[in-house]
């Protein structure tokens, strides 16, 4: 299977690459401790956590390229999958843009594309609110084959989209270097991976797409959906306090800029990602003071959106004394 990444790679790449691995999408994108890490590779990399299928990638930067000059490129390629994971604002392009899509549909390619969450008005932004397009909007889930088709929500214009996981997580960059990935950027490339799985077990057919997200579809309804939805996965009030200072007076052990210990309850986590660089370090050096037997890159941020959730999320695994 054949799929392009059109996305910002950095201006250094000028042309595409294709890969037939992760190992060569590896060596090509080595990095040091403190590189910076592009929009398009945190993207194809989450498609690699989660496929289970052989693949070949082609990456096309626009960032390098410009819009029209990139889905050029597209009019000489066969690819069977087009994720875009973002939106055109320039609406002088958009009946070029649509064009194009129509062809790469019409050959039987399959186009995702990313919602954008302050587009609505505009039925989530172009060309996710095309309608040959599957538009990923935002959803909150753990497993890469979860998502769910809601038949009865559509935009101003009449169209379905898929609500797939947007929660923040942590990719894999190298051996000891993590990202923090999340939103509609971060659902198409899990969607698509969890849709590709499904094709090579039989669940999917290319020619029937609208039949694989009725029948796999998920419910709105779904008591996981509205506590991920919530970032509501622990009970933290039965979190006993002595155990919750505990980890937080180890956490301030690693950060620059220590929580007060009255306050600690409301601090986001999301603000301590921020203010830290090498946040996933500071996780991974957490989790090993108590002796937890857990990998960071299946952890989601839904698991633990304060510091009082993930005192309680450490609480929850049955370890109570530092190491």
């Amino acid at each position: 299977m054949n799929i392009v990444v059109m996305d910002d790679f950095g201006e250094e790449n000028e042309n595409y690459y294709f890969f037939e691995s992760q190992r060569e999408f590896d060596l090509h994108f080595e990095h040091n401790r403190d590189d910076n890490i592009s929009h398009g590779e945190r993207v194809v990399r989450t498609f690699y956590k989660y496929n289970k299928s052989n693949v070949t990638i082609h990456i096309i930067s626009v960032r390098a390229m410009g819009i029209i000059e990139s889905f050029q490129c597209l009019l000489n390629m066969n690819f069977d999958m087009l994720l875009l994971c973002f939106t055109i604002k320039d609406k002088s392009i958009y009946n070029q843009i649509a064009e194009w899509i129509d062809l790469f549909v019409s050959k039987r390619a399959i186009v995702i594309c990313s919602c954008s969450n302050n587009t609505k008005g505009e039925g989530f932004g172009f060309p996710a609110n095309h309608p040959a397009v599957l538009g990923v909007a935002q959803g909150a889930f753990l497993a890469a084959d979860q998502f769910y088709f809601d038949n009865n929500s559509k935009d101003s214009k009449g169209k379905y989209y898929i609500h797939a996981d947007a929660t923040p997580e942590f990719i894999k960059i190298s051996e000891n270097q993590y990202c923090i990935f999340g939103g509609t950027s971060k659902a198409v490339p899990k969607f698509a991976a969890g849709f590709v799985n499904a094709l090579k077990r039989g669940k999917a057919d290319k020619r029937n797409i609208a039949d694989y997200l009725r029948n796999y579809s998920g419910f709105k309804d779904d008591i996981l959906f509205k506590q991920c939805k919530k970032g509501k996965i622990w009970d933290v009030e039965k979190t006993e306090v002595k155990t919750l200072m505990k980890i937080v007076n180890v956490l301030n052990e690693y950060l620059t800029e220590p929580i007060n210990a009255i306050e600690f309850k409301d601090v986001s986590i999301n603000d301590i990602w921020i203010a830290e660089d090498n946040f996933a370090e500071i996780l991974i050096n957490l989790f090993e003071r108590f002796d937890l037997q857990v990998q960071i890159e299946d952890l989601h941020f839904c698991e633990f959106m304060s510091v009082h959730s993930l005192a309680r999320f450490i609480e929850k695994q049955g370890v109570h004394n530092e190491m």
